[in-house]
């Protein structure tokens, strides 16, 4: 049996992913958390086994001073959630969208996933927790 290993950003296990993660950075307070079409699709068709890792840069910008773009860790786990439950938010849409290509409508073909910093602050769980 081979053991789990972490590849790009999804662990796997016996040659079979078993979970998708995504680590989003925010870089400006207008900014918002984005997946791209793949991504949202992903979070969507697998709900169950996907979080987003957000690290909120500009709320670390405010509190420090910022000379180099290494920041240790430790410094910034504070400002890092982890989100597992946001395929729910984009499931409907993404089978509507698919609905819609196989009925041959009009339809969406390039979208992003865009997710709010308020739904990440109220859902999103500690890093180290």
């Amino acid at each position: 049996m081979e053991p789990e290993r972490v590849l790009s950003n999804i662990i796997y296990k016996d040659r079979n992913p078993i979970y998708y993660l995504e680590v989003k950075p925010k870089w400006d307070d207008n900014g918002r958390f984005a997946l791209s079409k793949n991504q949202t699709e992903r979070c969507a068709g697998k709900k169950d086994c996907y979080a987003v890792i957000s690290v909120n840069v500009d709320r670390y910008k405010r509190q420090h001073a910022m000379d180099t773009g290494n920041i240790p860790f430790v410094d910034l786990k504070d400002f890092v959630k982890v989100n597992d439950n946001l395929g729910g938010y984009f499931e409907k849409l993404v089978f509507e969208n698919i609905t819609k290509t196989e009925l041959n409508d009009p339809k969406l073909i390039e979208y992003r996933g865009s997710i709010p910093q308020k739904l990440i602050d109220e859902t999103g769980i500690e890093f180290d927790q």
